[in-house]
């Protein structure tokens, strides 16, 4: 059971297995085979070693067909519905903050909103890009956080957007994740 992984995709729309063990055969790098087993949204991964699982499980998140697909370790006598997909680690970079703000102390303060653990990619002495990227703990179940305002010094207030990584069906009415604005039902 070390070998298999949870996994759940977050999106309105439902996938079979089939069209999850071809997306996987087509699009990931792995060192051997990884089978998929389905049922609902629910997908079961068996694979054959190890060093895949750890991958997959450093991932955390990826994407297929613009839905976010959400990984968990299997646990031996779990139900697949009772395992917590909706709290997950997300990449989000956090775009028009003033150059002087591009530093790891700013982006440790901007994840002090996520719960659980979080992490500021390193920045080096002057940034190559004008965004900071860092990982959050987020409940997909709320609306996500579309950035924030802050004060600046002429300017009174700048918004500052988040965008997160592998987050393609994202509703900009109730700011949940799965679904797009047309098909929102809130």
């Amino acid at each position: 059971w070390h070998h298999i992984i949870q996994e759940k995709v977050m999106a309105y729309i439902s996938f079979v297995g089939e069209p999850v063990q071809e997306h996987i055969n087509a699009y990931w790098t792995s060192r051997r085979e990884i089978n998929v087993y389905a049922r609902d949204n629910f997908f079961t991964l068996y694979c054959a070693l190890m060093d895949d699982v750890q991958d997959i499980l450093r991932l955390g998140v990826a994407a297929m067909s613009g839905a976010l697909i959400v990984f968990r370790r299997w646990s031996p006598f779990t139900i697949p519905s009772s395992i917590p997909f909706h709290l997950t680690r997300l990449w989000v970079r956090a775009y028009g903050l003033p150059f002087e703000y591009l530093s790891n102390d700013i982006g440790e303060l901007i994840t002090r909103f996520s719960e659980g653990n979080s992490y500021v990619e390193p920045i080096h002495n002057v940034p190559s890009h004008f965004y900071i990227r860092m990982t959050v703990t987020v409940d997909l179940e709320q609306p996500l956080q579309p950035g924030f305002f802050l004060a600046g010094r002429e300017d009174p207030l700048i918004w500052i957007q988040f965008r997160y990584e592998e987050v393609f069906r994202y509703c900009n009415k109730c700011g949940r994740v799965g679904h797009k604005s047309d098909r929102c039902e809130r």
